[in-house]
């Protein structure tokens, strides 16, 4: 079976990058800041060639590497 549009953003809106490795404590800060911490903790190079602060409130589709 092929996987539709629906199909995969399900998957990730369910799956987010990472989320595995955070606590799901009902704090939705602490649970995306730890995501943040363990990413950026396995590849600090992610915030320099990310250039996220270029893209500061502007809608972005990141689709990683």
């Amino acid at each position: 079976m092929i996987a539709g549009l629906k199909d995969v953003e399900d998957f990730w809106s369910n799956n987010p990058c990472g989320s595995w490795s955070a606590m799901d404590t009902g704090d939705r800060i602490k649970y995306f800041s730890d995501i943040e911490a363990y990413r950026y903790g396995l590849i600090p190079s992610i915030i320099e060639m990310g250039c996220f602060d270029q893209f500061r409130d502007k809608k972005v589709l990141e689709i990683g590497c």
